[in-house]
Parts: C-alpha cells; structure tokens; sequence
C-alpha cells in the first residue's frame, strides 16, 4: 500500500500543470481586461496594456501561497491534499479580485 507521503506527493505533481495553466490565464485575463489597446508599439504594449500590473498581481499571489505553505510547515501543520489543491485556486481567486478592486479605486481618485 501506499503512504500517505506517496499520494500527496503524487497528487501534488499531477495538478502542477492545472495550477499553472490558471496563473497564466488568469495573468492574461488581467492584461486584457484592464488594459487598452490602442498603441501596439513596445511602450503602449507594457503601459498600456498593463502587463506588468498583471505580472506582478499573479506573482503576488503565487508568493502568497508558498509563503502561507512555509509559514504553517514551519509550525507543524501537516501537509495534507486541502492544502496543496485547494488553496492556490482560492488565493488566486481572491488575489485577482483584490487587483480588480485596487485598480477601480486607483482610477476613481
């Protein structure tokens, strides 16, 4: 029989490429819905189309759930499938959301 390790480690590999299939879309969702797309020379493409607000929104969340998975590996918590399943899709459900929000307030002041 299999351990308990084995199948984390197993089902944690197995969904690596569903779990960056959705960063990038979600980084490309970002771009296109917030930018404008009038330019298409170098400048208006990474001002305007807000390519690196969507870069670093994604690589926000992303560091946000390595550091929450560090910082309850470093008190103990055991891994379990929960965590390596089904937080990063909630974090970068908020995560998104909270660049949406923060961008709307910015262009009403």
């Amino acid at each position: 029989e299999r351990s308990v390790q084995d199948e984390l480690s197993r089902e944690t590999y197995g969904d690596l490429a569903t779990i960056a299939i959705s960063y990038i879309l979600m980084f490309l969702y970002i771009t296109i819905a917030l930018g404008q797309h009038s330019d298409f020379s170098v400048n208006g493409l990474m001002i305007e189309s807000k390519f690196t607000l969507g870069l670093f929104g994604v690589m926000i969340v992303l560091l946000s759930v390595f550091a929450s998975i560090g910082i309850f590996a470093l008190i103990g918590v055991p891994a379990t499938l929960i965590i390596f399943e089904i937080i990063p899709f909630l974090v970068l459900a908020v995560g998104v959301d909270n660049i949406f929000i923060l961008v709307q307030t910015y262009q009403r002041d």
